[in-house]
């Protein structure tokens, strides 16, 4: 089983290495690093922060796009081209396929953090900003655990849904988890729509994303406490375990054909 996964998860990540839109981003994300320090500068209050603040939420932001839309486009190309057919005439199993394909997306998406996280941490240097590393450590970290969680939910979109779908539905349930925590927080400051309020905290606590922004802990560049960090990341596993199984589930029981 080891083996079949390790083919599988081979062949896609040579073929996802293969797409020019990650050099793409690189370059959009060195250019929002730099701006974002032009932008520090216009402040004198905590520049720092500021800075770290756009440059993180950047670097989440481009993570995200690659897991969702290559999360979906890879196992939709390999659908409606009939590779998957292919694939599966050999002796690998549905389970092994889709694994194989969430692990070369993860792998890209180790990849991508480290040499984007080397960069910011390249520009930082160069412009003399007093960021903690270990706070930009845990920064990566934390928008790898956002990633892993969103690539699980994209693979199980797309094993059930087609491409148009699951491109909607994906960067539907992103943008609800973007905005749940700060709509939570900012109605619990309001007497107004206090019928909403039940409603609108219990989709945060299930589902928010601002979790894995360092900045919405702290603002003053201090790190929480380890037990705050690992129960994010142990958010993000669960949740991408749970993606996962149903994914496995319903790939199994559905028409590898799209």
């Amino acid at each position: 089983m080891f083996f079949k996964t390790y083919a599988v998860t081979r062949e896609c990540f040579l073929l996802l290495r293969k797409e020019k839109a990650f050099t793409t981003l690189l370059i959009g994300l060195t250019i929002v690093t730099v701006v974002a320090k032009l932008v520090s500068d216009w402040s004198f209050d905590n520049p720092t922060g500021i800075f770290f603040n756009m440059t993180q939420t950047a670097f989440r932001l481009s993570g995200t796009f690659i897991a969702i839309y290559f999360g979906i486009k890879m196992l939709h190309d390999y659908r409606t081209s009939g590779n998957v057919e292919i694939m599966l005439s050999r002796p690998i199993s549905r389970a092994a396929f889709l694994q194989g394909n969430f692990m070369a997306l993860t792998a890209l998406l180790f990849m991508y953090g480290l040499i984007a996280g080397l960069g910011w941490l390249i520009v930082a240097l160069v412009f003399s900003l007093h960021v903690p590393y270990e706070f930009m450590f845990w920064g990566v970290v934390m928008s790898f655990g956002e990633w892993f969680l969103m690539a699980a939910m994209a693979i199980l979109l797309a094993s059930v849904c087609g491409f148009g779908m699951s491109f909607f539905a994906g960067f539907s349930l992103w943008l609800v988890g973007m905005i749940s925590g700060v709509l939570s927080l900012s109605l619990g400051n309001t007497s107004h729509n206090a019928a909403l309020h039940p409603l609108i905290n219990s989709i945060a606590k299930v589902w928010s994303l601002d979790r894995f922004s360092l900045m919405s802990y702290s603002r003053d560049l201090v790190l929480p406490d380890l037990s705050v960090l690992m129960s994010c990341l142990g958010y993000s596993l669960i949740g991408g375990l749970t993606f996962l199984i149903l994914s496995h589930i319903c790939f199994a029981h559905g028409d590898v054909v799209g």
